[in-house]
């Protein structure tokens, strides 16, 4: 969810053709880059760390069910142009 906020936060930004090109643009965009790294980092380390403690047949169907919704999210680029 966090990493949505942020991500539409940066295409509302991407569609304002009448904001100057700066130098501090760059910059933002860098930052943001790698805030989405330390979110997938955490998310994985957060989620290896909870599946050590989920019972083995339940983290089974767990898994079975978020391959579903992942497939059904919206791709979000971590670049931009």
């Amino acid at each position: 969810m966090t990493r949505m906020y942020f991500f539409h936060s940066v295409k509302v930004l991407d569609r304002a053709h009448f904001l100057p090109q700066i130098g501090s643009g760059a910059e933002t965009r860098t930052q943001y880059q790698q805030l989405c790294q330390a979110l997938d980092e955490y998310t994985r380390k957060t989620f290896y760390e909870w599946t050590q403690t989920v019972d083995k047949v339940t983290l089974h169907i767990f898994l079975s069910h978020a391959d579903q919704w992942l497939q059904n999210m919206p791709d979000m680029p971590d670049k931009f142009d």
